[in-house]
């Protein structure tokens, strides 16, 4: 069987298709940022949410019963960094990584801790509810004003 074909036939829960589940979820929440012209966009969001879906995946492979140290230092690195990027782009408002685009990367990395889980329609469930709370941003400032 060709390479292409093994992963094809693989079933929705293995680790290859888990990878790319979270890929795309990640590449969908990085969607509107890209269209709404932010800091992070399509690649970051794909990449946060793949490292939370790897970190996961190498706690389980490492001890089934431990605690999730990857996956919780993926976190922690992920809250800093957006952190970071938020304080270094607060001078400059029109290209600075604002609180949202911050909270939202860190959804896209527990969109990939979720598949990571295999829990994949929930990942799903996560991603798509957080898209429509960012594209409809005025309709929401509208009904709360």
């Amino acid at each position: 069987m060709a390479p292409i074909e093994a992963v094809l036939a693989a079933p929705l829960d293995s680790q290859v298709v888990r990878v790319a589940v979270s890929g795309a979820l990640g590449l969908f929440l990085g969607l509107e940022r890209e269209w709404s012209q932010k800091a992070a966009g399509i690649r970051t969001f794909a990449l946060v949410s793949v490292l939370g879906t790897i970190f996961t995946q190498a706690d389980a492979a490492t001890c089934a019963d431990c605690p999730p140290v990857l996956a919780a230092t993926g976190a922690l690195f992920t809250t800093v960094l957006a952190g970071v990027l938020m304080y270094s782009g607060a001078a400059d408002e029109a290209t600075g990584l604002h609180l949202t685009t911050g909270t939202s990367l860190l959804v896209a990395y527990g969109v990939g801790v979720l598949v990571g889980l295999g829990a994949v329609l929930p990942g799903t469930v996560v991603a798509v509810g957080s898209s429509i709370l960012l594209v409809f941003k005025r309709e929401l400032h509208g009904f709360a004003g």
